[in-house]
C-alpha cells in the first residue's frame, strides 16, 4: 500500500478518534476513584467540545470558514494536496496536546485535586507522544513521495519553431508532469537554469491535476530563457533538486521555396 493510499483513513483516525480516546482514558480510569456517572458524562462532553472547537478553528485556517465540511469532503474524495497533509500533521499534534491538557484540567475540576495516574494512563500518554511524532514522520514521507512524482517532461528553447497543439510557436516552454494519483499544488516549487540560484522562477499559483501536465511558456519577462545544452532544474523551497532536464534541440525546421515543374506553378488541363 502506498503512503498516499494509506494517508486518508490514517488522517481521520489520528485527528478525531485517538485524541478523544486519549483524553477519555485520562478522565475515566484514575485508580481507586470514581466521579459518578453524571460527572463523567459532563466531563466527556466538555472534552469533546474542546477537541472539536480547536480542530474546527485550525481547519478553518487552512480550508476557510466551512473548513470542517470542506475537510470531510476532501477526505472522502481523496483530494488532499501534499501541503494539506503537512498542515494536518500540525493539527494532529495540537489536537493531542489539547486533549491531554483539557483532560487533566477537567479531571482537577471534578475531583478538586489531581489523582495519581495508573500504569494504563501513563502508557496512554507515552503512546500519544509516539503517535504525534509518527504523524510528523508520516507527513514528511507523504510529501517526499508526492513531490518525487512531479518531473520535467519536455523542454523547448532557442526560439526555434515547433507546433504545440497544432499551433506554430517560437516561444520557449517547459512541460511539467504529475504522475501522482492526487493533484499537486506547485506553490513550494521553483524552476531555474542555474543550480546555484534555484529559486529564479516560483511556481506559486500553479497546480497539476492527477496524471496531468502543465506547459509553462517563457517570454521576455521570464527570469531566464532556454538555450542549447542548458539544464533546467525543478527544486523545492529547501533547495533540494527534484528533477532536472538538459535541453538538446531537435533538428531545426527549415522552410524552403517550392520547386514546380512549370515556371509559373500552374498547369494546363
Amino acid at each position: 500500500m502506498s503512503v498516499i493510499t494509506f494517508s486518508i483513513p490514517y488522517i481521520f483516525t489520528v485527528l478525531f478518534i485517538l485524541p478523544f480516546f486519549a483524553g477519555a482514558i485520562i478522565l475515566l480510569f484514575s485508580p481507586g476513584i470514581s466521579a459518578g456517572r453524571f460527572r463523567n458524562i459532563i466531563a466527556i462532553a466538555l472534552l469533546t467540545v474542546a477537541i472539536v472547537a480547536v480542530d474546527a478553528a485550525l481547519l478553518a485556517m487552512r480550508f476557510g470558514l466551512g473548513g470542517t465540511f470542506d475537510f470531510i469532503r476532501r477526505l472522502f474524495k481523496r483530494s488532499f494536496i501534499y501541503q494539506d497533509v503537512q498542515f494536518l500533521s500540525i493539527v494532529c499534534i495540537v489536537s493531542f496536546a489539547v486533549s491531554l491538557v483539557a483532560a487533566f484540567f477537567i479531571r482537577f475540576l471534578i475531583h478538586n485535586r489531581q489523582p495519581l495516574l495508573s500504569r494504563f494512563q501513563e502508557g496512554m500518554i507515552v503512546a500519544v507522544v509516539f503517535i504525534a511524532l509518527f504523524s510528523v514522520a508520516f507527513s514528511i514521507a507523504f510529501c517526499e513521495e508526492v513531490v518525487s512524482h512531479v518531473g520535467i517532461a519536455e523542454v523547448h528553447g532557442d526560439g526555434s519553431g515547433v507546433y504545440v497543439d497544432g499551433i506554430f510557436t517560437t516561444q520557449d516552454y517547459i512541460v511539467l508532469a504529475n504522475t501522482n494519483t492526487i493533484p499537486v499544488d506547485l506553490s513550494d516549487l521553483y524552476l531555474s537554469d542555474n543550480s546555484k540560484k534555484l529559486q529564479k522562477m516560483p511556481l506559486a499559483g500553479n497546480a497539476i491535476d492527477a496524471g496531468g501536465t502543465l506547459r509553462l511558456f517563457l517570454d521576455d519577462t521570464s527570469p531566464f530563457r532556454i538555450h542549447k545544452k542548458e539544464t533546467i532544474h525543478l527544486s523545492d523551497k529547501s533547495g533540494r533538486i527534484i528533477a532536472k532536464y538538459m535541453y538538446v534541440p531537435v533538428a531545426a525546421m527549415t522552410l524552403v521555396a517550392p520547386v514546380f515543374s512549370k515556371p509559373s506553378g500552374f498547369y494546363d488541363d
